[in-house]
């Protein structure tokens, strides 16, 4: 076992992080009379989304306000979600986000902004055959009055970070060595 030894550079470290955690752009409180923006992104992993409303005025363009984070969230896909289609993993990414947070974005009085980098959202706008999932997803998104925006993903790398989680099973083994049916579910019988 490695002995922990505090040094100045552990003490340098901890201050300039708790600096950091005390300076701004810190997480603050909605505000429900303004409107709230979204980001989503999704990865081969998972969903990174972000919960922000306008803040203080930007002294490079005063015309626009910075946008403040209120919360952030980010989760990994189960194994059965890897196996979406990017349409269906876009869309995905928007429901958890709602889902997470339901209390401040359903029944807003003004739309809120979801903001995509992904194009492939925009699948979604012509009338489709679905199957019972989407169809429930779209049952869901009905409580919600929101506009779709599409950025360039260069600008969109905050929820691009978040959708891609730091463990070890990325999903590359996936759907290999599969037994569907195993040997224990037949039953031996001499013929």
């Amino acid at each position: 076992m490695t002995p922990w030894i505090w040094t100045e550079a552990q003490t340098k470290a901890f201050e300039t992080l708790k600096t950091l955690m005390c300076s701004k752009p810190v997480l603050t409180q909605p505000q429900y009379d303004k409107p709230f923006v979204v980001h989503t992104d999704t990865s081969a992993y998972g969903v990174g989304t972000i919960l922000l409303q306008e803040g203080d005025i930007n002294p490079q363009k005063p015309s626009k306000p910075c946008l403040h984070p209120i919360t952030y969230y980010s989760a990994t896909f189960t194994p059965t979600e890897r196996n979406y289609d990017i349409y269906k993993c876009e869309l995905l990414a928007v429901i958890k986000a709602l889902q997470n947070w339901r209390p401040h974005l359903a029944w807003t009085p003004q739309p809120f902004t979801l903001i995509t980098n992904h194009a492939n959202l925009t699948f979604w706008k012509h009338p489709r055959k679905v199957n019972q999932r989407i169809a429930r997803w779209f049952a869901e998104l009905q409580d919600y009055w929101f506009e779709i925006k599409y950025v360039p993903g260069k600008t969109h790398t905050a929820a691009d970070f978040l959708s891609r989680p730091f463990v070890d099973d990325k999903g590359k083994q996936d759907n290999e060595d599969v037994v569907v049916l195993p040997l224990e579910l037949f039953v031996k019988m001499a013929i």
